[in-house]
């Protein structure tokens, strides 16, 4: 992992502590956690550099290249255009198992980082910013849909954000066909669950998976991963999430013919 200024350690731990408090204090406060962060900050002439900031001087000591110091410099073409935080962290849902989601904009080249930090299993993906600065698809980009923008130098994860909504809301939701067809595939799956053999429990898990999607293709709703999805059914349809863990957890046929004919009537 290339140096973007400091190390993505420290920006993890600044990313998922730094909001919890900044968000709540009110301007001043804001100032003081500031003043007491940066000692001094140093910046490049007009003619120097495009990126203006050259070396921050710290009031504490961080941890970089093996060592502490207390200051951090930045190279002039490698610092960090835009960080976006999605995911359980991003949405205050995070528990001891979960990933740290982050889309980093910075350096020259595509990278992925699944370090360790504190615990924590790192999911980062680095794009340059010449990889925005051209035509892009925002389906590959989707899962930053809903992310905390932590830093946004020049506006690029911004834009990539709005590109992304943009895209999620052209996209069409499913017919009553199509529901209707999803529907009876559960009808049949649930019948082939039922021969007691391998394939037979393969299409039990097949089942039990894609009918949360055809649930909210029922609701008119867009499906946006089993995570969200189950939180948003728990929170606003406790009939349907009571039935669904209880096919889930009881695993038996009783169970799944109770989830099947619920999606029936809520069609």
């Amino acid at each position: 992992m290339p140096d973007f200024g400091d190390t993505l350690e420290n920006i993890y731990k600044i990313m998922v502590n730094f909001d919890c408090v900044y968000n709540i204090i009110n301007d001043e406060e804001k100032r003081n956690v500031v003043t007491a962060l940066i000692k001094e900050i140093e910046i490049y002439r007009n003619d120097e550099s495009e990126y203006p900031l050259k070396r921050i001087g710290l009031n504490f000591p961080v941890f970089k290249d093996g060592g502490e110091v207390t200051e951090l410099l930045w190279d002039k073409g490698n610092t960090v255009e835009s960080i976006i935080v999605y995911g359980s962290f991003a949405d205050g849902s995070a528990n001891l198992n979960s990933d740290f989601d982050a889309l980093i904009i910075a350096g020259k080249e595509k990278l992925h980082d699944s370090s360790f930090v504190d615990g924590v299993v790192l999911d980062v993906f680095v794009y340059p910013p010449d990889q925005f600065l051209s035509e892009y698809d925002p389906a590959e980009f989707a899962q930053v849909w809903d992310g905390k923008i932590i830093l946004d130098k020049n506006g690029m994860g911004e834009r990539l954000k709005k590109n992304v909504l943009d895209y999620i809301e052209r996209i069409p939701l499913k017919t009553e066909e199509d529901v209707s067809q999803e529907i009876k595939w559960c009808e049949k799956m649930l019948l082939r669950t039922m021969r007691g053999d391998v394939e037979g429990y393969y299409r039990w898990h097949w089942v039990l998976c894609d009918s949360l999607e055809i649930y909210f293709d029922i609701k008119g709703i867009h499906y946006y991963g089993p995570q969200k999805a189950l939180r948003f059914m728990e929170e606003s349809d406790s009939e349907a999430f009571h039935i669904y863990s209880k096919a889930l957890l009881e695993f038996n046929q009783e169970g799944l013919s109770d989830w099947i004919n619920y999606l029936k009537t809520i069609f």
